[in-house]
């Protein structure tokens, strides 16, 4: 809940952003005309607070444990939950174009493209298994195991990159140099989860129970390496709200600085790799033109 109250605290920032003390001209229609249409690029910095995947499981891992005499060998089960990955900060570039619908209305499109490195993802582990308990290599009964530990995701050359495809509308106030705006743009974000050499490990502790009485165990009972991602995909439905203000140093040119929140909702990467809500904020610099 904390995640949604940010990003949508972000987008109640941006709508009421333009009380000037003027009155906007929201409503009025316009002829169309070549002057009416403007272009927009941006560039800065991007930073994901965090990214928490849903809860995944793995059966059928092979279990084996021994202590003097005694061993245990079974199949191995196990919850991985509250996955949580740890982006770095990273760089944003947008491209846009533009239609001044009256003096203070317009509508954008926009398309963007985001990168950041990506950290350890770490988790809980909750495990049970099922197999026989042997004596010198005799089987003498079965068993069962129960426990819990933490676990982590790890690997060379992690990055997410996006790319907001989005279409909204810019409230702006014109009669000055000094232009303050916000604005509101809704669409789809392809995203890209790429990462080399994974590895994949928890350590786990828990109660062998057999009908002989139970004993505890503990140690690392999983480490691997699932190779490369190249083309996990997600596209998750994304909005994005900006405030700031441009300059107009000349009638069709304008510089200025965008800070914007935009959140991404149900990233279904596959693999069991799905987010149902993040986001990401930043700080852009603006450059515009009016034809």
């Amino acid at each position: 809940m904390k995640t949604i109250s940010r990003y949508f605290g972000c987008l109640g920032l941006v709508l009421f952003s333009c009380s000037t003390g003027k009155t906007q001209d929201l409503g009025t229609r316009q002829s169309i005309e070549a002057s009416d249409f403007y272009v927009f690029t941006e560039a800065g910095g991007q930073y994901i607070p965090s990214i928490q995947f849903n809860n995944s499981s793995v059966v059928g891992i092979p279990i084996n444990l021994t202590s003097g005499a005694f061993s245990y060998s079974g199949n191995y089960s196990a919850n991985i939950t509250d996955p949580v990955m740890k982006p770095g900060i990273g760089y944003d570039f947008v491209l846009g174009f533009g239609y001044q619908i009256n003096k203070n209305l317009g509508i954008e499109i926009e398309v963007g493209y985001g990168s950041a490195s990506l950290g350890s993802t770490g988790f809980s582990v909750n495990s049970s298994s099922s197999g026989t308990v042997s004596a010198g290599g005799i089987p003498i009964g079965s068993a069962q195991t129960t426990g819990s530990g933490t676990g982590s995701f790890t690997g060379s050359s992690m990055s997410l990159t996006t790319i907001p495809i989005l279409v909204g509308l810019s409230v702006q106030e014109r009669s000055e140099r000094f232009q303050p705006l916000a604005s509101l743009g809704i669409g789809v974000c392809p995203s890209v989860i790429k990462a080399d050499n994974l590895s994949l490990s928890w350590t786990d502790s828990g109660t062998i129970t057999s009908s002989g009485g139970s004993s505890s165990y503990s140690g690392a009972y999983f480490s691997g390496s699932p190779g490369s991602i190249t083309t996990q995909t997600a596209y998750p439905f994304a909005f994005k709200g900006k405030v700031g203000f441009d300059y107009a140093f000349s009638s069709i040119g304008s510089i200025g600085v965008r800070a914007w929140a935009m959140g991404l909702v149900n990233s279904n990467f596959g693999s069991d790799l799905q987010a149902d809500l993040y986001g990401a904020i930043g700080l852009n610099a603006v450059l515009k033109f009016r034809f």
